[in-house]
């Protein structure tokens, strides 16, 4: 970019963000069995993910980037 300014991120498509979810819970299921809850935010084409442990208020936080 010439004048150094970012260009519009397209959003994640609905279908993948539905895949990604249940591809995340399949998953924590299996290998992080502690976790309560994993819950997915999308900006732009950025997915951030958050497990939960139970009876926690404190979380594990990833940012994935498409």
């Amino acid at each position: 970019m010439p004048d150094g300014t970012m260009e519009h991120m397209p959003a994640i498509p609905e279908s993948i963000r539905s895949s990604v979810i249940l591809r995340l819970l399949d998953h924590a299921g299996k290998n992080w069995p502690q976790l309560g809850k994993v819950q997915a935010r999308y900006h732009g084409a950025v997915a951030c993910i958050t497990g939960v442990l139970p009876g926690d208020s404190s979380s594990a936080r990833a940012r994935f980037a498409s």
